[in-house]
């Protein structure tokens, strides 16, 4: 109990210590510092900024969503899980274990929140790319090919150039406006795409010629992910229903053997492996739904 509550004031502490300085637009600056240089180690609360405003959008549906209430929330789910879990079982133990474990529950679910938008996102470039392959030979203009291009895509894609082409519009910094761009993602060929515009408009290379070799690169990544997800089918069922056989003999061994129940449930070493079980079990789900996770 004593360990649980100091893991909670020690996140409270280093999370609210600088409040003053880690303001929105400190963590905004900071970000941008860590895209410039490779000297700039970012912290894990500008990497949480980051994530909650750009990454994965969720700013855009919790206007009020910031580092400080996102770990609050989570310190809440995990006391939350605690007191559930023990008056269900009466084992202080476990739900105090199981209680560190929800505490990451909101971590879990930012992250796969993310990784789904990746996803999404390398299939709208495909689209997008192509398209802009398409409008270079009418036109040899990054600006004019992006915004003619925008328009036929959809998703978080369409919402990025659509900011980033006004934000070139009204203020004429387009290497500012790139830079805001490579904050929105860390899928590796959406970034590769924007460094090489931003590269292109510097330099004024030949636009058409770039966007080909893109455009070839973007389908075979596409295709080999395809090939990643059909290849993998039946392992990922043959690991959900052994995950399924495992969770059903589990129960029916405590349920109907007595001497299991005493041990688990009656002894302190029974909780804690109890409630080890169950967190490397949800883990191995967690791990499991990542097999079909293709970054360039």
């Amino acid at each position: 109990m004593i360990i649980y509550y100091l893991i909670i004031i020690l996140i409270l502490y280093e999370t609210y210590k600088g409040l003053g300085d880690l303001s929105d637009q400190s963590f905004d600056r900071r970000s941008y510092e860590g895209l410039n240089s490779l000297q700039y180690k970012i912290s894990p609360l500008e990497l949480l900024h980051r994530k909650l405003t750009y990454t994965s959008g969720l700013k855009d549906i919790f206007f009020h969503l910031n580092v400080y209430s996102f770990i609050g929330l989570s310190i809440v789910f995990s006391l939350i899980g605690a007191y559930i879990f023990f008056k269900l079982t009466a084992l202080l133990i476990g739900s105090l274990l199981l209680g560190l474990g929800t505490l990451l529950l909101p971590w879990l679910i930012l992250t796969t929140w993310c990784e789904k938008r990746n996803a999404s996102l390398s299939s709208e470039m495909v689209t997008f790319i192509s398209l802009m392959s398409r409008w270079a030979t009418v036109k040899d203009d990054i600006y004019f090919c992006i915004e003619k291009s925008s328009e036929r895509v959809g998703g978080s894609l369409k919402k990025y150039l659509s900011n980033f082409l006004m934000y070139v519009k009204y203020t004429g910094l387009s290497d500012e406006g790139f830079q805001r761009l490579l904050l929105y993602s860390e899928n590796e060929m959406y970034r590769n795409f924007i460094i090489n515009l931003q590269q292109a408009a510097y330099s004024k290379g030949d636009l058409c010629q770039l966007l080909e070799r893109l455009e070839e690169e973007a389908y075979l990544i596409e295709g080999e992910h395809s090939r990643l997800i059909y290849e993998t089918f039946w392992d990922r069922f043959v690991i959900g229903m052994v995950g399924i056989v495992a969770l059903l003999i589990s129960g029916m061994v405590l349920y109907f053997n007595p001497l299991m129940q005493n041990f688990y449930f009656e002894t302190s070493l029974g909780q804690i492996l109890l409630t080890f079980y169950i967190l490397l079990f949800l883990l191995a789900i967690y791990i499991t739904s990542k097999i079909t996770n293709f970054n360039y």
